[in-house]
């Protein structure tokens, strides 16, 4: 009986270890874990371009890049950073469209190129449904591959909706064409990566020891980390890819690159977020209507003498609208007890002759043209440096909109958020 007592003690001191050895297992899991959301918003450039490229990156330091996206003469136009579009990019956006010259062409038509000597460090897979409608009235779904190459720790640039990788890479990374990745792929500047065809490029380069001054609260962002740190990809490529791709980009105005980062503390301008919705993330993941409680007023990405009113909830939908006589500027509204109101208008440009624009085909000096009727008026007031209320009133103009109801909300910076990933 002494000896099966013996036996079970020695049993349970076993577990018991095993249980703490467990225990201190998933304790370091959460802090990794933790620290590695942490370092999503770190101010270290180098730590940060380890979190961007999963601890798959060496050396410091920016490069010049040597090769353009696409070859020049597939490239119908670009559209630079600081787009709001229908749907859910409400904040002006952080990478740059490349269409190209012939936007309805299949997908895999047109060659992507890396744009330095580097290595993939990222490859991310979906399937989206877009384009025509197929015989049984439904879009058929499309391969899109989101995609990261590292220089080094503090410098990347970025790719998305590319519709494959070239056979190059997939040869010889088989996994790679469903997004998995066990280590790095090295390219070459000028070296045709991927392919698209049917929908815009998306291109953006990202330099870590460089902060967007103009997002105020960097913790509101930890969702998109890379935000923060996105670049004009114009100061790094070489003057002649410059000379190449200069032509094609239909902002006229500097920085051709656009901007995307307004905030001004004390100011209306700039990103606005619901209180309580964690940021940018929407929540404590991103979701597909996580842009609801976005809010933005800022200036458009082509024509920035003209004011955008982007809201993530207009009548259910994410729409950006222009402001019937263009004023105020919401840079010069600061904290104050009377609401400014803004009356609303549908967003169109005119190219220099005065003719309507599609968004695709390549035009000079654009132009917003606010015009047509009044859809509704947005109440604002700031009431603190950076906490602001705000109502939409669909369908109304100023003139029937006497102050705020039941129906205001409250919206920051996004100061009140947590990390998100």
């Amino acid at each position: 009986m002494k000896r099966n007592q013996k036996g079970f003690a020695h049993l349970f001191v076993v577990i018991l270890a095993v249980i703490v050895v467990v225990a201190i297992v998933f304790a370091a899991m959460r802090i990794s874990k933790k620290t590695s959301v942490q370092d999503s918003v770190s101010t270290d450039a180098t730590t940060k371009g380890k979190f961007l490229s999963d601890n798959q990156c060496s050396g410091t330091g920016s490069k010049t890049l040597t090769s353009s996206p696409m070859k020049p003469a597939d490239i119908g136009i670009i559209q630079p950073m600081g787009n709001m579009v229908q749907g859910g990019h409400v904040t002006p956006i952080d990478h740059e469209y490349y269409y190209q010259t012939n936007p309805s062409a299949k997908a895999d038509t047109y060659d992507v190129m890396a744009p330095a000597d580097g290595n993939i460090v990222q490859i991310q897979y979906r399937t989206q449904n877009v384009g025509d409608q197929n015989r049984d009235g439904n879009s058929d779904p499309v391969n899109q591959y989101r995609i990261v190459i590292s220089y080094s720790c503090t410098f990347f640039s970025y790719y998305d909706l590319m519709t494959s990788l070239d056979k190059s890479i997939t040869d010889k990374f088989p996994s790679a064409a469903k997004g998995k990745m066990n280590g790095i792929i090295p390219v070459k500047a000028g070296q045709v990566i991927g392919h698209v065809g049917g929908q815009s490029l998306d291109f953006a380069v990202w330099d870590t020891t460089k902060t967007a001054k103009g997002l105020l609260f960097p913790t509101a962002y930890s969702a998109e980390a890379w935000k923060i740190n996105t670049v004009a990809p114009l100061d790094y490529f070489s003057d002649t890819v410059k000379s190449q791709i200069l032509p094609f980009y239909v902002r006229n105005t500097a920085p051709q690159d656009g901007r995307f980062d307004y905030d001004i503390s004390g100011k209306a301008v700039g990103n606005w977020f619901k209180v309580g919705s964690n940021g940018y993330a929407g929540g404590t993941s991103q979701s597909p209507t996580y842009y609801r409680g976005h809010l933005a007023l800022a200036y458009d990405s082509i024509d920035p003498t003209a004011l955008v009113v982007s809201l993530g909830d207009f009548n259910g939908n994410a729409q950006p609208y222009g402001v019937k006589g263009n004023t105020p500027d919401p840079a010069t509204i600061g904290v104050s007890s009377t609401p400014t109101k803004y009356e609303l208008v549908q967003l169109g440009y005119q190219t220099s002759n005065g003719q309507s624009w599609n968004g695709m085909t390549p035009a000079s000096d654009l132009k917003i043209a606010i015009n047509g009727p009044v859809v509704g008026t947005v109440l604002i007031q700031l009431t603190d440096t950076n906490d602001m209320k705000v109502q939409v009133f669909p369908g109304k103009t100023a003139d029937q909109v006497t102050g705020f109801d039941n129906n205001a909300q409250m919206y920051n910076r996004g100061q009140d958020a947590t990390f998100s990933r």
